[in-house]
């Protein structure tokens, strides 16, 4: 998760286009086995196209795939939340480090996925 955030860190005000990105996560899980999870790290100042949402919830459907987004900037993207099975927001002190650190969200990642599966598990009971 470090070597994740270090890689963003490159790419900031560089823009962004969820619909191209979702495109290519889609393509690249499809070889991955079913119930893959993505986890969506960004600044959420993008909007996912309809089409895309609808994409990615029919994906979704068809392999259990959950979406983990995890917002670094508390823009609160409603069409990325719309579609999450899990939805984290990384805080920022006033000196603009990170309130949670990577390792932390890495931990509260897996939390957040084992409590959706079991809700998941419940709610289909």
């Amino acid at each position: 998760m470090v070597e994740h955030f270090a890689w963003a860190e490159k790419f900031q005000n560089g823009g962004t286009n969820f619909d191209n990105a979702f495109d290519e996560a889609i393509k690249r899980m499809k070889d991955m086995p079913d119930g893959t999870d993505l986890v969506f790290i960004t600044d959420g100042e993008c909007m996912l196209g309809i089409d895309y949402q609808r994409k990615w919830r029919n994906y979704k459907n068809e392999t259990n795939a959950r979406l983990l987004y995890v917002d670094v900037s508390g823009h609160d993207n409603s069409s990325l939340r719309s579609i999450s099975d899990v939805y984290m927001l990384v805080t920022f002190d006033k000196d603009g480090n990170m309130d949670m650190v990577a390792e932390n969200i890495a931990d509260s990642l897996a939390t957040s996925i084992e409590r959706a599966r079991l809700s998941k598990l419940d709610d289909n009971s």
